[in-house]
Protein backbone atom coordinates (compact mmCIF):
# COMPACT_ATOMS: atom_id res chain seq x y z
CA UNK A 1 0.00 0.00 0.00
CA UNK A 2 2.52 2.29 0.58
CA UNK A 3 4.03 1.60 -2.99
CA UNK A 4 0.63 2.38 -4.00
CA UNK A 5 0.20 5.54 -2.61
CA UNK A 6 3.79 6.84 -3.94
CA UNK A 7 2.89 5.87 -7.12
CA UNK A 8 -0.05 8.08 -6.89
CA UNK A 9 1.93 11.10 -5.23
CA UNK A 10 4.07 11.17 -8.19
CA UNK A 11 1.22 10.70 -10.76
CA UNK A 12 -0.40 13.67 -8.67
CA UNK A 13 2.58 15.88 -8.86
CA UNK A 14 3.36 15.45 -12.63
CA UNK A 15 -0.59 16.35 -12.89
CA UNK A 16 -0.17 19.10 -11.07
CA UNK A 17 2.80 20.71 -12.83
CA UNK A 18 1.53 20.25 -16.26
CA UNK A 19 4.03 17.87 -17.38
CA UNK A 20 3.78 15.95 -19.83
CA UNK A 21 4.77 11.87 -19.36
CA UNK A 22 7.67 12.01 -21.70
CA UNK A 23 11.43 10.75 -20.43
CA UNK A 24 12.73 14.28 -21.30
CA UNK A 25 9.96 16.10 -19.84
CA UNK A 26 10.13 13.93 -16.43
CA UNK A 27 13.57 14.47 -16.00
CA UNK A 28 13.36 17.86 -16.42
CA UNK A 29 10.73 17.81 -13.91
CA UNK A 30 12.98 16.32 -11.01
CA UNK A 31 15.99 18.23 -11.96
CA UNK A 32 14.36 21.31 -11.14
CA UNK A 33 12.86 20.47 -8.15
CA UNK A 34 16.27 18.85 -6.99
CA UNK A 35 18.16 22.23 -8.01
CA UNK A 36 15.29 24.48 -6.03
CA UNK A 37 15.51 22.42 -2.95
CA UNK A 38 19.60 23.01 -2.74
CA UNK A 39 19.10 26.32 -3.34
CA UNK A 40 19.27 29.43 -1.21
CA UNK A 41 15.61 30.18 0.48
CA UNK A 42 15.39 33.63 -0.97
CA UNK A 43 16.33 32.45 -4.54
CA UNK A 44 13.88 29.59 -4.53
CA UNK A 45 11.12 31.83 -2.92
CA UNK A 46 11.84 33.89 -5.96
CA UNK A 47 12.04 30.97 -8.74
CA UNK A 48 9.11 29.56 -6.99
CA UNK A 49 7.02 32.41 -7.57
CA UNK A 50 7.36 32.61 -11.29
CA UNK A 51 6.40 29.08 -11.81
CA UNK A 52 9.06 28.58 -14.43
CA UNK A 53 7.79 25.52 -17.12
CA UNK A 54 11.42 24.69 -18.33
CA UNK A 55 15.26 23.75 -16.55
CA UNK A 56 16.38 26.05 -18.97
CA UNK A 57 14.12 28.95 -17.58
CA UNK A 58 15.18 27.75 -14.22
CA UNK A 59 18.78 28.33 -15.25
CA UNK A 60 18.23 31.87 -16.68
CA UNK A 61 16.40 33.58 -14.05
CA UNK A 62 18.88 32.10 -11.62
CA UNK A 63 21.38 33.57 -13.35
CA UNK A 64 19.86 37.23 -13.85
CA UNK A 65 18.72 36.75 -9.74
CA UNK A 66 22.36 36.58 -8.54
CA UNK A 67 23.26 38.69 -11.37
CA UNK A 68 21.07 41.32 -9.41
CA UNK A 69 22.31 40.98 -6.37
CA UNK A 70 25.91 39.99 -7.28
CA UNK A 71 25.82 37.27 -5.57
CA UNK A 72 27.39 33.40 -6.83
CA UNK A 73 25.24 30.40 -6.10
CA UNK A 74 27.71 28.92 -3.19
CA UNK A 75 28.17 32.41 -1.38
CA UNK A 76 25.61 30.79 1.33
CA UNK A 77 26.02 27.73 3.93
CA UNK A 78 23.42 24.64 2.75
CA UNK A 79 21.33 23.57 5.12
CA UNK A 80 22.38 20.13 6.66
CA UNK A 81 19.93 17.24 7.79
CA UNK A 82 20.62 15.12 10.25
CA UNK A 83 18.47 12.37 10.75
CA UNK A 84 14.79 13.81 11.58
CA UNK A 85 16.21 16.36 13.36
CA UNK A 86 15.69 20.13 12.13
CA UNK A 87 17.75 21.36 9.25
CA UNK A 88 21.15 23.62 10.94
CA UNK A 89 23.42 25.53 9.37
CA UNK A 90 26.85 24.84 8.52
CA UNK A 91 29.52 27.26 7.68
Amino acid sequence: MFIVRIVTYLDRWIELSKTDKSYENLKDLIVREQFMDACPEDLTTSLREKDLPTLERVAKETDLFLKARNRKLCDQPRKMFQGNSRPRMDA
